[in-house]
C-alpha cells in the first residue's frame, strides 16, 4: 500500500502518538438480581401469632466482573484533570451486594 506524501512525512509522529493508545473496549457484568417467592407453608408463624399473605427474598449484586485489555484501573472512570497518564484515572466502580426480604401482611 502506497503512502501519501503527507503520511510519509509524518509517519514518525503518528507512531509516537500510537504508543500512547490502549484498547478501551470492555465487557462488564453490571448487575445480577434473583428473587424467590417464599412458599405459603412458611408464611404462618403460629408461635408468634403472625400470618403473612406473601413474602419474597432477593439477592442483588452490582459491578461483579470486568473483562478488558485496558491497562488502567477501569475504562469507565475518568478524572477531569488528568489526560495523559493512564494510571491516574478516577476511582473504579465498587462491587456491592444487597439482600432484601419483603413481606405482605
Amino acid at each position: 500500500m502506497k503512502q501519501s506524501p503527507f503520511e510519509a512525512a509524518h509517519a514518525h509522529e503518528w507512531q509516537q502518538f500510537e504508543d500512547f493508545l490502549v484498547p478501551g473496549d470492555f465487557t462488564r457484568w453490571r448487575e445480577f438480581n434473583v428473587t424467590v417467592n417464599v412458599p405459603p407453608r412458611f408464611l404462618k408463624l403460629d408461635v408468634l401469632h403472625l400470618r403473612f399473605s406473601s413474602a419474597s427474598v432477593s439477592l442483588q449484586g452490582r459491578n461483579l466482573a470486568l473483562w478488558t485489555k485496558y491497562t488502567g484501573s477501569d475504562p469507565e472512570t475518568r478524572s477531569a484533570f488528568t489526560f495523559g497518564d493512564v494510571n491516574s484515572q478516577g476511582v473504579p466502580l465498587d462491587r456491592s451486594w444487597s439482600f432484601r426480604f419483603d413481606i405482605n401482611p
